[in-house]
């Protein structure tokens, strides 16, 4: 879809939107826009796993975004009327 605006506009408007949620995030805030879907960050802590080798190695704890579809994007991607 074409808004007829100019590409450096697009491109600062985009970039304003992204610096916003990064800052809602790194302030441990959800991020939900409506009918698209919501980010959140994640903390998971040190786990073992299984290598296909068999080795055993360890997960560090760390941190990671999550994004949940919402259902108008669900909707879109799987093509339903």
């Amino acid at each position: 879809m074409r808004l007829g605006k100019k590409a450096s506009d697009t491109k600062i408007f985009v970039e304003a939107f992204c610096s916003t949620i990064e800052d809602a995030l790194l302030n441990q805030e959800k991020v939900v826009l409506t009918g698209f879907g919501s980010f959140k960050i994640i903390k998971y802590k040190p786990s073992q796993t299984t290598t296909v080798r068999g080795d055993k190695t360890i997960i560090d704890k760390g941190v990671a975004v999550h994004f949940h579809a919402g259902p108008k994007l669900k909707k879109i991607i799987n093509h339903k009327e």
